[in-house]
């Protein structure tokens, strides 16, 4: 096995299961609950089967989302699913072979309404989230990258329960600007989140509540508070869960109740990045357990991956021993599926030895 192959760590396994010919630097990955994972980056997407490995699934430029980005997808099964490219909502089905736009109403792409992420629980019930302008109320706060035309972007989230054919409005806290993602935990805890706004259900969306109030702050220059903004969040379980923040250092916000209570804890990893950018790629974490976790920090200069053993109090690299030229870009945790990272050169399994 070369080094490529395999990263070498005294605590984790992991190997490569498939490589991806397409050397992309954005590629995301997913599974849902029974089993099927995925793949994806602004291009394509590709589908991991237990007996014939990983393959590509679709093509945006070759279906109806032709000249589109893709943004986000979820596949309910390894025949189709569903796909959010610029804004707009695909299904795509017969092994990725046929794809279709839907229209959600209250959703006016003319307007500049849009559709940024989806999850399904199963081939019934689902969720959207994404932004739409509605008309400026006195209290509203004045966001120049918000308002257009007396009109202002507000999150938004639909539900579904008959696979996608209607789609109703969930009743929500007035939040400026649109939801970037929307994301479940054995399909009950959710997050719907963008930089600045985290709304969090532990009833499988029933509702919905703002974390504006927890949400950490970090000292600048002159000894000013600074609020810092959301980068990313995971559950392991109904219980156990860390949402972080980015300011000066990771700030992490700590569930072990569901939510009910938060604590603070500052992570810190020691990156060799010099991106100074104001907008750096999203990183992404999990837990396997309440203390093992793995951390990959995306930035302009590629990826670090890094690793704790107490529940995130310290952060120690991974090194890719030979490889120089591995970047890890995603990855993904579920007790059913496994661990998976997604890398430049293709898929990696990983689990505690």
């Amino acid at each position: 096995m070369n080094s490529a192959e395999r990263i070498d760590d005294a605590q984790w396994d992991i190997n490569l299961v498939s490589v991806l010919p397409d050397e992309t630097r954005q590629k995301q990955i997913r599974c849902n609950s029974q089993k099927v994972c995925w793949s994806w980056d602004q291009q394509a997407i590709w589908i991991g089967e237990e007996k014939a490995g990983w393959r590509k699934f679709y093509v945006a430029n070759s279906q109806a989302t032709q000249d589109a980005r893709i943004a986000n997808v979820y596949l309910t099964s390894a025949d189709g699913g569903w796909v959010v490219a610029d804004g707009s909502l695909f299904r795509i089905s017969e092994g990725g072979n046929k794809s279709h736009r839907v229209e959600i109403a209250g959703i006016n792409r003319e307007n500049g309404d849009a559709i940024t992420s989806i999850y399904f629980a199963d081939k019934d019930h689902g969720w959207v989230a994404g932004g739409k302008f509605e008309p400026l109320r006195k209290s509203d706060p004045l966001i120049n990258t918000e308002v257009t035309r007396e009109k202002i972007r507000v999150g938004c989230i639909y539900e579904t329960s008959d696979g996608g054919t209607t789609w109703d409005p969930q009743s929500l806290p007035r939040l400026i600007g649109g939801f970037d993602k929307i994301d479940f935990w054995d399909n009950k805890i959710g997050l719907a989140s963008n930089r600045n706004n985290v709304l969090f259900t532990n009833d499988s969306g029933k509702s919905w509540a703002d974390l504006a109030k927890h949400f950490p702050s970090t000292n600048v220059e002159g000894g000013e508070l600074e609020r810092t903004t959301f980068v990313s969040g995971f559950f392991l379980n109904q219980n156990n869960g860390w949402l972080v923040f980015s300011g000066m250092e990771f700030e992490a916000l700590v569930t072990e109740d569901g939510g009910r209570y938060w604590r603070k804890a500052t992570w810190r990893i020691d990156s060799e990045s010099q991106d100074s950018s104001s907008y750096p790629p999203v990183p992404g974490f999990v837990f396997v357990d309440d203390v093992h976790g793995l951390f990959v920090y995306k930035h302009m200069e590629g990826g670090e991956l890094f690793k704790t053993s107490d529940g995130g109090k310290t952060w120690n690299a991974l090194i890719i021993k030979g490889s120089a030229n591995v970047v890890p870009l995603d990855l993904f945790f579920h007790k059913n599926t496994g661990g998976l990272l997604v890398a430049n050169k293709g898929i990696y399994r990983f689990s505690l030895k």
